[in-house]
């Protein structure tokens, strides 16, 4: 569905004073996802610090999670947009908490 972003992490763009969207996730199975009500638009995003890692790389991450209880990390400079096979831009994991720098994923039990 071709610019119908209910149920994915976007990135907006403000150039030329108006907004639009400039790249976004969306998982690969949103469509069967929000046919059981196991979406990840009942979510927001948490737009994470930059962090370096050893390498000195820096990297712009996002967190978030739908009611499918996965979490996900975007990478904000590079989205993944939608694959049909895939989550390609963005790695699942589970329910997750954001204290002092560090994401902890755990399983909810």
């Amino acid at each position: 569905m071709k610019n119908d972003f209910g149920n994915a992490f976007l990135k907006i763009s403000t150039t030329g004073g108006t907004l639009a969207v400039a790249d976004y996730f969306e998982t690969y199975n949103g469509i069967s996802e929000s046919g059981q009500d196991e979406d990840l638009g009942s979510g927001g995003a948490l737009v994470l610090p930059d962090m370096t890692d050893s390498s000195g790389t820096v990297h712009h991450l996002a967190v978030g999670a739908g009611k499918d209880q996965n979490i996900y990390v975007v990478n904000r400079d590079s989205m993944g947009k939608y694959s049909a096979q895939n989550n390609t831009g963005a790695v699942p994991g589970d329910c997750s908490a954001y204290w002092r720098r560090v994401v902890d994923a755990r399983v909810l039990q």
